[in-house]
């Protein structure tokens, strides 16, 4: 009723196409140890893959134990393979990793990196709110760090 109230017309509700309870009964993945950022979606610019990448960079210099983990392919691919050697071997390229393996790589990472630079941030917020209660709280950065990743 509220709905009809405030949209009018007809519509029709589509539920969340994710498995949450996937997410919250998978075991992590095997990854190589330190602190983990994980970004999943196309490399593209308008999913914010060279942000992404750029912000890794910077958060290197004062957090040495920090990987990226990267699910996903595209044109902006080269984004990392652009970072000097001893960040780039910091990262892990996994491709496309298929979708029911998902879950396992959200369990295993501390942060998801999400740069959405064109679409609406509801709508990628969305998508990533089933892992947010798996991602760990074990690290936070200063409100300096941050503010240098938004330039």
């Amino acid at each position: 009723a509220f709905a009809r109230t405030w949209l009018g017309g007809e519509f029709q509700v589509v539920p969340n196409g994710l498995d949450v309870a996937s997410f919250a009964a998978s075991e992590p993945a095997d990854l190589d140890p330190g602190r983990r950022l994980l970004f999943v979606g196309r490399l593209d610019r308008r999913k914010g893959f060279p942000v992404a990448v750029e912000a890794f960079r910077l958060l290197v210099e004062r957090h040495p134990d920090i990987r990226l983990i990267v699910a996903g392919d595209g044109k902006e691919r080269a984004a990392a393979d652009r970072l000097k050697p001893p960040v780039r071997d910091r990262v892990t390229m996994l491709r496309t990793a298929p979708r029911d393996q998902l879950p396992r790589y959200f369990a295993a990472c501390d942060r998801l990196a999400l740069f959405r630079m064109l679409e609406g941030t509801r709508a990628a917020l969305t998508i990533a709110q089933p892992a947010s209660a798996i991602l760990s709280q074990r690290w936070r950065f200063s409100q300096g760090e941050l503010t240098s990743l938004g330039h």
